[in-house]
């Protein structure tokens, strides 16, 4: 429960010892410290906070723990046990971290003396964030990085010593989704790109038009409707998707009812004929087909 500091402008030399243990009731060991601000800058008003293995974050402001009075204690609160050591990102002016309810900004915990699930920033997928945090909470690899080129908030889940899947927010939008194919133990943004470490490689992601040799392939299902009336009962003879792509694809689609959570069977295959290039080819007799072949 202790941290150590150097004296202001020194780079080397004896540290100081910091005993915090009179301020987390609940024991344990401090986990991180990172610094927090209201301004998104870097400012005079920016905090300290150190988060302990139990939950408690234990909020510093000030410029020298040394002297009283610049040195002031904000307060002691309980936000929930972190996951890891890396369970913290900074997000804007905020600081969010990763507990194991889910991930929660300081800023809007603070005003509740217990942790409110509906200010976290998963709160949309609760249930899938804590079904994650039950099963693998214990594995090492649990961080959040914000990739401000793609408008990604990447939380990364490691299912095992070799396996991972990442919750990913979009910033804007606040959408989700989840990929299922990048085995990160950690992630950097360097140059604007983005990169992912596994235990014998580090690979660049977000880049090509491939998935490690591999084609790209997602899953999308959108929220059910009940088309402006819950009681009455529709009969669907006819859906038609529509899709707006810049290559090749294949696709298959299905429709679900009454809530129903089905899996799609069969495969999705793509074929193209010979072509020529445009303003060459005499019309009629040079053309590019796309077709998709899907299994109900």
């Amino acid at each position: 429960m202790s941290i150590w500091y150097l004296d202001a402008n020194a780079v080397g030399g004896a540290a100081t010892e910091f005993d915090l243990s009179a301020f987390a009731d609940k024991g344990g060991y401090i986990m991180w410290a990172a610094t927090w601000t209201f301004d998104a800058g870097d400012g005079m008003d920016d905090y300290i906070v150190f988060m302990t293995s139990e939950g408690q974050a234990i909020i510093y402001s000030g410029t020298n723990p040394s002297v009283a009075s610049t040195w002031i204690r904000v307060g002691t609160y309980n936000i929930g046990k972190p996951i890891g050591r890396r369970s913290f990102v900074k997000y804007g002016g905020d600081l969010v971290v990763i507990c194991q309810q889910g991930a929660f900004p300081l800023s809007d915990t603070l005003k509740n003396y217990e942790t409110n699930k509906r200010v976290a920033v998963t709160d949309k997928i609760e249930n899938a964030f804590n079904a994650a945090s039950r099963s693998y909470g214990d594995n090492f690899g649990w961080e959040a990085t914000l990739h401000h080129v793609q408008s990604a908030l990447i939380f990364n889940i490691p299912l095992s010593s070799t396996e991972s899947e990442q919750y990913i927010m979009n910033t804007i939008t606040k959408a989700w989704c989840k990929f299922d194919s990048w085995d990160a133990t950690t992630f950097v943004v360097y140059d604007d790109d983005l990169y992912f470490g596994g235990s014998t490689t580090v690979t660049k992601a977000w880049t090509g038009t491939g998935d490690l040799g591999a084609n790209i392939v997602c899953t999308g299902k959108a929220a059910f409707n009940n088309f402006g009336t819950v009681s009455q009962q529709k009969r669907w003879t006819l859906f038609r998707p529509l899709l707006q792509v810049n290559g090749q694809i294949g696709f298959k689609t299905d429709l679900d009812i009454d809530f129903s959570d089905r899996a799609i069977t069969g495969s999705a295959t793509y074929s193209t004929t010979a072509s020529s290039t445009w303003d060459v080819a005499k019309w009629d007799e040079g053309c590019l087909l796309y077709t998709s072949d899907a299994a109900d």
